[in-house]
């Protein structure tokens, strides 16, 4: 039986096993839905936001078995996410960096129960757990409270990555920084990570 190394691989072989992550090669573009997305280190991440995506879920996660799934925080159902937990190790899961009202003026849906149910889903299923979000000049105020709500309800490291319309150092960029800092066990990072800056790792 081969390795396989590609997803046409594992169509025509649906038997044979993937081949290991320190060896797995990039796929090529075409064999890549939009949902789904490879980092520079071949680490792979499925995405899923909105609709459910998994048309074929147990063929896809073959490809991510053994490694990192980022998740959308919203848009997924508990039969899709135990598709997904038996075939990885650790989960990034991203969540909006404010609050349940601000959430709702942000994005007209009230989906923070979601939220907190996805948390609750993953930790039962005992798999590590980050917490990432997205920062941006109109946002990033309720970082302080994102914050708390890792620590204290999520009990999660977690990852903030802030895309600056303004300076770096901005009066708010830099209360944060400062903020940041205070917190035990977590460091800011100043140097340019893709478009945007990563503020906080925990």
């Amino acid at each position: 039986m081969q390795t396989c190394v590609s997803y046409q691989c594992l169509l025509d072989c649906p038997g044979c096993p993937l081949a290991t992550y320190a060896k797995k090669p990039p796929l090529p573009h075409s064999e890549i839905p939009p949902w789904f997305s490879i980092s520079k280190r071949w680490c792979f991440h499925h995405i899923v936001g909105g609709e459910p995506l998994l048309s074929n879920p147990l063929e896809w996660l073959m490809l991510t078995q053994g490694h990192r799934v980022h998740l959308w925080s919203t848009g997924i159902g508990k039969p899709y996410l135990d598709q997904l937990l038996p075939h990885i190790n650790r989960i990034t899961l991203f969540v909006p960096a404010y609050g349940r009202s601000a959430y709702l003026e942000h994005t007209g849906y009230d989906g923070w129960d979601q939220v907190n149910t996805t948390i609750q889903w993953i930790q039962d299923s005992k798999i590590p757990l980050r917490i990432t979000t997205v920062a941006r000049p109109s946002t990033i105020q309720t970082l302080p409270e994102f914050y708390t709500w890792t620590q204290q309800i999520a009990k999660a490291p977690f990852r903030i990555q802030y895309f600056p319309n303004d300076d770096w150092s901005s009066s708010l960029s830099t209360e944060y920084i400062q903020h940041m800092r205070k917190k035990k066990g977590c460091r800011v990072i100043k140097k340019k990570a893709g478009s945007g800056y990563c503020l906080g790792v925990s």
